[in-house]
């Protein structure tokens, strides 16, 4: 007898909860043990409903790896919502909160490979137990302004995602301006803080066209942070550096950067290595047939189909092809979807007047999110777009944000 989606999903799950043992010492064994008693028995975190079981048992792995540092047992954890996002916050303030806590900094517990410890975990702790946000340790200086900002960031974000926003606020920025940050490569690392405050400055003082936003910062990372392979004159495969290690922003004007970005992006679809190809992610395509009706030219409604699909591309040549049809920079993902951080994928509808690219988007491989959605010209998707990127999200068990749904 064949078993139902439902049981199938029960089972990878209980699976999964079984194989994160190994991430785990002798005496975290015993804290992790503890977890899913309290979980199965005062909780439906786990149970046969849950629709983020697979994050549930990451959050009680990471939990479980900083026993040592619980302020109270975990057997007496009680928490009368039914919100899994708001149970999993209840847990973790229980174990390691003597105060109240931002909603989104339980994120942290959320994110990364299962059973690796992250420098956030002891940023949340340090923050639970009452120490400014500004001397906890974050890689990226904090004005006063800058924590004010940070303690009221939505909910919905993640907290390198609350801390880009506290940053574009105080410099100025505003609203749309976060949110388009938030969809590119700042709004997932920390990592050249300061270097990247002073693009987000630029971007601030220089009024930048929000769909001019994601294609300056992948240029930027490209050409002074991004290592390549290639292969040397002597035929070894090596490393090859940026091209421009010691890129500043300061003293450039917006019409120069544009120029060169422009530049880089047609010199990037014409040099990409079309033969190069990578593994799928495994991630299933997507159909959708729709019906629309429309009146013709004598003023009859006519009845006509839309098929709308999601594909994975997975080679250099479809990559180019879309980044030159679309005229955005998606070729530059090539190095992260060969290395399968990230997978790019393209909507599109055929209709009677043939077949339309509508969104090119990015799935976060590691984390199983969509980082980002692109129109033509990198505009932000229409709402039904969103909707039926969404829709093929939830089939296939990946998160579209908050920040990416609005």
């Amino acid at each position: 007898m064949n078993r139902s989606s439902g049981d199938r999903g029960k089972a990878a799950l209980d699976q999964f909860i079984r194989n994160a043992f190994i991430w785990l010492s002798a005496d975290q064994i015993n804290f992790y043990r503890r977890l899913l008693e309290a979980v199965w028995n005062h909780s439906d975190l786990l149970s046969r409903r849950a629709v983020c079981g697979f994050d549930v048992v990451t959050a009680l792995v990471a939990f479980a790896k900083q026993g040592d540092g619980w302020i109270r047992s975990v057997e007496t954890w009680r928490c009368s919502d039914k919100s899994q996002w708001r149970q999993i916050r209840s847990l973790a303030e229980h174990l390691f909160a003597r105060y109240p806590m931002p909603a989104f900094m339980t994120s942290v517990w959320l994110e990364g490979e299962i059973g690796k410890c992250l420098p956030a975990h002891d940023w949340y702790k340090r923050i639970g137990n009452g120490e400014n946000v500004r001397q906890v340790g974050i890689p990226m200086s904090m004005t006063r302004d800058m924590a004010h900002r940070f303690s009221l960031a939505p909910d919905h974000l993640s907290m390198t995602g609350a801390l880009r926003w506290a940053e574009a606020l105080s410099l100025g920025g505003n609203r749309a301006l976060f949110e388009t940050i938030a969809e590119s490569r700042l709004g997932r690392s920390l990592e050249h803080a300061e270097f990247w405050r002073t693009v987000i400055d630029f971007f601030v003082r220089s009024h930048t066209p929000h769909e001019q936003i994601v294609p300056i910062i992948d240029y930027i990372h490209a050409v002074r942070l991004e290592w390549t392979e290639g292969v040397s004159a002597e035929g070894v495969l090596e490393l090859v550096p940026p091209c421009e290690p010691n890129f500043e922003i300061k003293g450039r004007s917006f019409a120069a950067l544009l120029r060169r970005v422009r530049e880089w992006h047609a010199a990037l679809g014409k040099a990409s290595d079309a033969k190069t190809t990578w593994r799928p992610s495994g991630l299933s395509n997507f159909r959708w047939v729709e019906y629309v009706t429309h009146p013709n030219r004598i003023g009859v409604e006519k009845e006509a189909a839309r098929v709308w699909t999601i594909s994975e591309l997975c080679s250099g040549r479809e990559l180019a092809e879309e980044g030159r049809r679309m005229r955005h920079c998606v070729v530059s993902y090539m190095n992260d979807c060969v290395h399968l951080r990230s997978s790019i994928w393209s909507l599109r509808v055929r209709t009677q007047n043939g077949l339309h690219r509508a969104v090119t988007f990015e799935v976060n491989l590691r984390t199983r999110r969509v980082v980002q959605m692109r129109r033509k010209y990198n505009a932000a998707p229409f709402g039904s777009e969103r909707a039926l990127i969404e829709r093929w999200a939830k089939e296939v068990g990946v998160e579209v944000p908050a920040t990416l749904r609005q």
